[in-house]
């Protein structure tokens, strides 16, 4: 197996990671969407929603990108 190098951006409507071989090409990427919760004029997130939206985009990515999920 190659080695990748996995990313993971944390956005504000959801969380994208992806798996980039060793010359930077996209091998593998999954996105999970959560909602973004609004109070007034600012915009909150739960840690706990990332963590879960994590634990699901990790072992696609880790899978399709030929590793162990």
């Amino acid at each position: 197996m190659n080695a990748v190098t996995v990313g993971v951006d944390i956005g504000t409507t959801g969380l994208k990671a992806v798996a980039l071989d060793e010359r930077a090409r996209v091998v593998a990427e999954h996105t999970v969407r959560y909602p973004t919760r609004l109070a007034g004029t600012a915009a909150e997130q739960d840690a706990e929603v990332w963590w879960s939206a994590a634990r699901r985009a990790l072992p696609r990515v880790c899978g399709n990108a030929g590793g162990p999920p």
